[in-house]
């Protein structure tokens, strides 16, 4: 369950990344520019996590 956590919040992120990546991105309002950053964070901590999370599993075996 983990690893596909991991990776559907990968696929997330980079899908995210490459949005923002885009030219016209920027020409949005500030609100959904700040929103999209925002949800960028939360889950890049959350991927983050996961990983720590993982570590932790591995760790005990």
């Amino acid at each position: 369950r983990l690893p596909k956590q991991i990776e559907e919040l990968e696929e997330v992120i980079e899908q995210l990344h490459a949005s923002m990546s885009q030219a016209d991105f920027y020409q949005q309002s500030g609100e959904v520019i700040a929103q999209a950053k925002e949800q960028v964070g939360e889950l890049e901590k959350e991927l983050e996590a996961c990983y720590q999370r993982w570590e932790k599993l591995e760790a005990v075996g």
